[in-house]
């Protein structure tokens, strides 16, 4: 590389002769301009005493910060996964109530509204195996006191309380109870969505007395449902009216009335109705729940008098079931082996 160098400054040295520039041509005015360059060799290269790359201690304050972050970030994911594993019990320990479903999440309920006719089909075994203990775990918590009506509320927007009391009714109905909804969230219905049903006449348009006329079938045997209607006033004003009169026109002895309530910390009427109904249910994202503020709402219910049956936590992790097992929920019919014809057994077994 010097030598190089000092080659090309010898070579464009001052003192050498310049080539002269070519002569212009006849009756023509060019100006020609001569730069002379002059090249001193200013820093000779040199083998270096110590390696320019890599440089160490930065690739070590770089890893080590690059460890914290992956370190942090394996912390917060441990935490979420065990908070999610110990959320029920949490909740049963310290809140006293019990968890009552645990429901995947599915893309095709976030994607839009899955009717009721959909509701309960036979397309995903964890989402049906999850419906049905739910329903199991509901008809137990109102063994005992034999509620009535009960309300269905939430937290926030986005719980997934209106797909919950779609739910509950249509698995209530399925094995024979008598279940009427009740659209009480007159700011964002959606009953009649699902349904497939008119948004008015309901809930907004009842007379004392005139309930019964209000009940629309759902196309689901035993499971009927009461729009929410088109409040004229503020949604507050109309549930307080309109609440007490739909209950007491609508229950009956052997029914249950679900009524999707409001969010509870959004909505001024939300606690006007789990108040006449006496009995709520909880639904609760399972990603998203903050359990002090779950607690502190629990505790303003139940200094109302409101019996807190339990919390459905939705969008939980889908857990596989064993496929040795939770196999195909339809029946099949498959041809019974041939062979000696069975004896029947004698008539004295028979009355035992």
């Amino acid at each position: 590389a010097n030598a190089l160098a000092q080659r090309l400054v010898d070579e464009m040295a001052p003192g050498q002769e310049a080539v002269p520039p070519p002569a212009p041509a006849p009756d023509s005015s060019t100006t020609t301009t001569v730069q002379v360059m002059d090249l001193s060799l200013i820093d000779p290269a040199s083998t270096p005493s110590i390696p320019s790359s890599p440089k160490v201690v930065p690739l070590l304050l770089g890893s080590a910060l690059l460890g914290v972050f992956a370190a942090l970030f394996t912390t917060q994911v441990a935490a979420r996964l065990r908070r999610s594993r110990d959320l029920p019990e949490q909740l049963r320990s310290r809140l006293g109530v019990p968890v009552l479903g645990e429901i995947p999440f599915m893309w095709r309920w976030r994607r839009r509204p899955v009717p009721a006719s959909q509701l309960l089909g036979d397309d995903s075994p964890q989402r049906l195996e999850a419906l049905k203990r739910l329903r199991v775990n509901v008809q137990l918590a109102m063994l005992d006191q034999q509620p009535r009506a009960v309300a269905v509320a939430s937290t926030g927007v986005g719980e997934g309380k209106s797909t919950m009391t779609l739910a509950i009714g249509a698995s209530l109905a399925s094995v024979g109870h008598e279940v009427t909804l009740i659209d009480a969230d007159l700011r964002r219905p959606t009953l009649h969505v699902r349904t497939e049903r008119p948004l008015s006449p309901g809930l907004a348009d009842l007379e004392p007395g005139t309930g019964a006329d209000l009940r629309r079938p759902t196309g689901l045997p035993g499971l009927s449902v009461v729009t929410a209607g088109v409040p004229e006033g503020h949604p507050a004003d109309v549930v307080a009216t309109k609440m007490s009169a739909a209950l007491e026109d609508l229950g009956s002895p052997g029914s249950l009335l679900l009524v999707d309530c409001p969010p509870l910390h959004l909505a001024a009427e939300s606690r006007q109705v789990a108040t006449d109904t006496g009995f709520v249910i909880l639904v609760a994202r399972a990603r998203k729940l903050k359990v002090p503020r779950l607690e502190k709402l629990i505790e303003e219910l139940r200094s109302s008098r409101v019996v807190v049956l339990g919390v459905v936590l939705n969008r939980t992790r889908r857990r596989a079931l064993p496929k040795q097992y939770y196999g195909s929920t339809t029946a099949t019919s498959t041809p019974a082996p041939a062979g000696p014809p069975r004896v029947p057994a004698p008539a004295a077994n028979a009355d035992r």
